[in-house]
């Protein structure tokens, strides 16, 4: 197993640790993709199970 992931939202508020490897990684192109990133395409791990840890606030959505 590798270390364990980690990450959070944009501003901050929200972290989370998974450990496990990840079972997909996708790159998307499509449009709101590209305004949530303010890049040319979003990327995303997809896991199986749980998230081991949150710390943070509380989450005001996605905005999708």
């Amino acid at each position: 197993m590798s270390e364990a992931y980690t990450g959070g939202c944009a501003c901050g508020a929200i972290r989370y640790e998974i450990s496990g490897e990840p079972l997909a990684m996708v790159d998307c192109q499509c449009r709101q993709c590209q305004r949530q990133t303010g890049a040319g395409h979003g990327s995303y791990l997809t896991f199986s199970g749980a998230v081991q840890k949150i710390e943070g606030g509380e989450d005001l959505g996605s905005g999708w």
